[in-house]
C-alpha cells in the first residue's frame, strides 16, 4: 500500500473509511456488544468489526476495519491493514501491512509490516515499524525501531531507539534519550532548541527551525476574510433591524441605558462554551480512556448545539449596538447613518492585530449582552450611558 502524502487531512479518510464500513462492521457484531477472535481462530477474509471492544488473539488474513466504543486490542496477528477508530488502540501483536488509526490513546508495542498513520492525544511507538511513522498527537513517544522516516506534529516528542530514515517533525518540546540513532537527517521546527539532541547519533546533520510564519499569501487572505466577515455582520445587522425592528430598537435601548451591563451579560454568554469545554476536558481527565469515545459523542454534539446559538446572537450583535456605536458625537443622526458609520470604523479597527480583541471582547459581547437585557423602564432624549 502507498504511503498516503503528508497531511492532517489524510488522518481523517480513516473516518471515510469506517463510515463506508459501517454497514458490513455492524453485522459482525456479537450479542456481548465484543467482538472477539481467540486464540486459534483463523479469519480468512477481511474482517469489519464493531462493538464495545475489538479484541483480536488470533489471526485475520487480511484486513481489519474496526470501531469500538472502548478499546481495539490486537495481541495475535492481522496479516493486512488496520484501520480503526476507538477509544484505544493497543497493538501487541502484528500487522503485516499499514495503521491508520484515530483514537485518544494510541499503543504499538507489536510488529508493523508497513507504515503508521496516527491521530491522538497519547501515542507510544515502542515496537518495531518497518516503514514511516505519521504523528499527529498531544504527546508522542517513539523509542522503538522505525525502518523509515518519522514525521508529524506533536506538543511534546520523546525520542530514543532507533530510527533508519530522517526525523523531520513539528513540536513545542523535544527530548532525546541517550543512545537514540538517527540514520539519516535529524530535523526539527521548534519555539526553542531541544537541550539534549546531541544524546542521539545521527548519520547525517541536525537541523533546528523555528516554527513557520504566515507568509503574505496567508496573511491577505485574513485581512480579506475579516472584512467579509464584518460586511456579513453588518448585512445580517441591518436584517434584524429590519425584521425585528422593534426589539432591536428596545436592546439598543438597553445599552444606553447600561452599557457595562450589557457588557458583563455578553461575557457571561460568551464563556457558556468554554465552561463546556473545560467541564469536558475535566470529566476525559479523570475518565479511563475506554470512556473517552462515549463522553465525546455526547459533549461534541452538545457544544455544537451551544456554539450555535452563540454564533447566532454574534451576528446579531451589530443590530443593536451599532446604532448606539455610531451614535456618539452625534445624537441627530438616524439609525442607518449610525450604523453604517459603525460598520466602518469596526471594519478598520479589525485590520489592526492588536485593536480586534477590542472587538472581539468588548464590541460584540455588548450587543450579544443586549439581546438578553431587560428592556428599561425609561430613557430619556439626553440619556446615553455612555
Amino acid at each position: 500500500m502507498p504511503f498516503p502524502s503528508r497531511t492532517a487531512g489524510q488522518a481523517f479518510a480513516v473516518l471515510l473509511v469506517w463510515l463506508v464500513a459501517l454497514p458490513a462492521a455492524a453485522a459482525e457484531r456479537s450479542s456481548s456488544d465484543v467482538v472477539l477472535v481467540d486464540e486459534g481462530t483463523v479469519i480468512t477474509n477481511d474482517l469489519y468489526a464493531a462493538g464495545n471492544r475489538v479484541v483480536i488473539r488470533g489471526r485475520v488474513e487480511g484486513d481489519l476495519v474496526a470501531t469500538a466504543f472502548e478499546d481495539v486490542l490486537i495481541a495475535g496477528t492481522v496479516t493486512g491493514d488496520l484501520l480503526g477508530v476507538a477509544g484505544s488502540v493497543v497493538v501487541t501483536g502484528t500487522v503485516g501491512e499499514s495503521i491508520r488509526v484515530v483514537a485518544p490513546s494510541i499503543q504499538v508495542e507489536g510488529v508493523v509490516g508497513g507504515d503508521i498513520l496516527g491521530l491522538g492525544w497519547s501515542m507510544s511507538v515502542p515496537g518495531e515499524i518497518a516503514g514511516d511513522a505519521v504523528l499527529w498527537a498531544w504527546q508522542a513517544a517513539v523509542t522503538g525501531t522505525l525502518g523509515g522516516d518519522l514525521e508529524g506534529q506533536t506538543r511534546r516528542l520523546s525520542l530514543g531507539g532507533e530510527v533508519e530514515g530522517n526525523v523531520d517533525v513539528t513540536t513545542g518540546s523535544l527530548t532525546v534519550a541517550d543512545g537514540t540513532v538517527v540514520g539519516e537527517d535529524l530535523g526539527y521546527r521548534s519555539a526553542r532548541p531541544s537541550p539534549n539532541v546531541d544524546n542521539a547519533e545521527v548519520g547525517g546533520i541536525v537541523v533546528h527551525r523555528l516554527p513557520l510564519a504566515p507568509n503574505v499569501r496567508v496573511r491577505a487572505l485574513m485581512v480579506m476574510a475579516k472584512i467579509v466577515l464584518s460586511l456579513l455582520a453588518a448585512v445580517v445587522g441591518l436584517l434584524v433591524i429590519w425584521a425585528m425592528p422593534e426589539a432591536a430598537r428596545r436592546a439598543s435601548s438597553a445599552i444606553a441605558n447600561s452599557w457595562w451591563r450589557a457588557w458583563l451579560r455578553g461575557l457571561a454568554i460568551c464563556a457558556a462554551p468554554l465552561a463546556l469545554l473545560v467541564v469536558a476536558a475535566l470529566l476525559l481527565g479523570v475518565a479511563p480512556p475506554a470512556a473517552a469515545v462515549p463522553l465525546l459523542a455526547v459533549a461534541v454534539p452538545l457544544f455544537l448545539a451551544v456554539a450555535g446559538v452563540l454564533l447566532a446572537l454574534a451576528f446579531a450583535a451589530p443590530a443593536a449596538v451599532y446604532p448606539w456605536l455610531g451614535g456618539w458625537g452625534g445624537s441627530d443622526r438616524s439609525t442607518v447613518r449610525s450604523f453604517l458609520l459603525a460598520t466602518l470604523a469596526v471594519t478598520v479597527v479589525i485590520l489592526v492585530p492588536w485593536l480586534v480583541v477590542v472587538v472581539v471582547f468588548v464590541v460584540v459581547p455588548i450587543g450579544m449582552g443586549a439581546w438578553l437585557s431587560p428592556a428599561p423602564k425609561q430613557i430619556g432624549p439626553g440619556a446615553s450611558g455612555r
